[in-house]
């Protein structure tokens, strides 16, 4: 279907806006002209070295860099991205290299002695070594379509083994969209990214700042010290928090207030408690908080910071483009007070689990995904 093509996310960025500033990492701060060439010759040489174009590529990195230019790579040569989180075990590893059945893997030197124990017949590369590989034109899908699969992110799975959920050019589009149309989008705005790159919290940072055309400040770890350093510095307005990561920038600020261009902490992960909040309220830290998960593509329910103790507990409403509704075993929708069964729909949701088609029937009705989560609406 023509209708659900756009133009190449980095392709594109870097011919609205070369000069703007992209990303900055350590003491480095790149355009995004400078990050489309070092993805352009990350892209041939991971051509050079046999990837091709629909292959799926298992990614195990850290926040590096490095690790963003290799996935905009991929994404430039039509290759689909399994992300794999870094702090499994060799066991886990194994298990999801052996469900995706990736063609390559690639990785760092620093889990070699992890990467080493792998029993899969399973081609693999460093990033230190992929420098040296031969380069290969590589052939730029300068269209996506809004259908195929970016990237696949595992689930934790509280029950059995996780599953590969599929998530979309489109699925990411939308999430941005939805993100924009709630928190709102300035010129000016800049996002600190210190949550991981293999989560969806940090890789939909990745996809806002090609959207938006906003630049990231990516750290390689959540620090309080250097992330208020930072937002002074590079006068960061938004920044994605969990729970224990706010609650030590509170700590860090002592009598501190947030500079007032600094406008949003997107709290996942569970909602804070009152007298975080509180704190929060003092030291002028607008806290939305939200949730969201693997198969929505980052948030698809936000709270507005005007609601954030007056609705103590609540995650807020669905972002525009998505619904939300809760049903019960039998699957009908169940009035405001009543617990049961989170459901949600929208373009920023997944359409379904890597060679799994069964759990995909089960899990998605009619485009209403089944979380497995509890929870009620108010009267509002």
């Amino acid at each position: 279907m023509f209708d659900n093509l756009i133009p190449n996310l980095l392709f594109k960025r870097a011919h609205l806006t070369p000069d703007r500033p992209a990303i900055r990492f350590q003491d480095r701060e790149f355009t995004f002209k400078e990050l489309y060439d070092l993805s352009y010759d990350a892209a041939g040489r991971l051509m050079g070295s046999g990837v091709e174009k629909d292959q799926y590529i298992g990614v195990l990195l850290r926040n590096h860099l490095d690790t963003v230019v290799i996935l905009l790579a991929l994404q430039l040569i039509g290759v689909k991205a399994i992300i794999l989180n870094n702090r499994l075990t060799t066991d886990e590893l194994i298990w999801q290299l052996a469900d995706s059945e990736p063609a390559f893997l690639i990785t760092e030197e620093f889990f070699l002695e992890k990467v080493s124990m792998i029993t899969l017949p399973l081609k693999w590369m460093t990033k230190e070594n992929l420098r040296s590989r031969p380069f290969q034109n590589p052939k730029v899908q300068e269209e996506v379509n809004l259908n195929d699969v970016c990237t696949v992110m595992y689930t934790s799975g509280t029950t059995g083994h996780p599953k590969g959920v599929l998530q979309t050019y489109g699925n990411h589009w939308w999430s941005a969209a939805g993100s924009a149309l709630n928190l709102g989008l300035k010129e000016d705005d800049c996002w600190l990214c210190s949550v991981p790159l293999f989560h969806i919290s940090g890789y939909s940072i990745l996809m806002r700042s090609l959207i938006y055309g906003m630049k990231i400040v990516l750290h390689e770890s959540f620090n309080a010290p250097k992330t208020i350093q930072a937002i002074k510095e590079e006068k960061v307005t938004i920044m994605s928090v969990v729970t224990t990561m706010l609650a030590r920038l509170v700590d860090e600020l002592v009598e501190e207030t947030m500079p007032a261009y600094f406008r949003c902490a997107l709290l996942g992960g569970g909602p804070a408690p009152l007298p975080l909040l509180e704190k929060c309220v003092e030291r002028e830290i607008p806290v939305f908080q939200s949730y969201g998960m693997t198969e929505t593509s980052s948030q698809i329910v936000t709270l507005s910071p005007e609601y954030c103790i007056q609705k103590l507990g609540s995650a807020g409403k669905p972002l525009f483009p998505s619904q939300l509704k809760i049903v019960d075993e039998d699957g009908n929708e169940l009035k405001s007070g009543k617990s049961g069964e989170i459901t949600v729909k929208g373009p920023n949701v997944t359409n379904g689990y890597l060679n799994k088609e069964e759990v995909t029937k089960s899990k998605i009705k009619n485009g209403w995904l089944n979380t497995g989560d509890i929870g009620y609406l108010d009267e509002d």
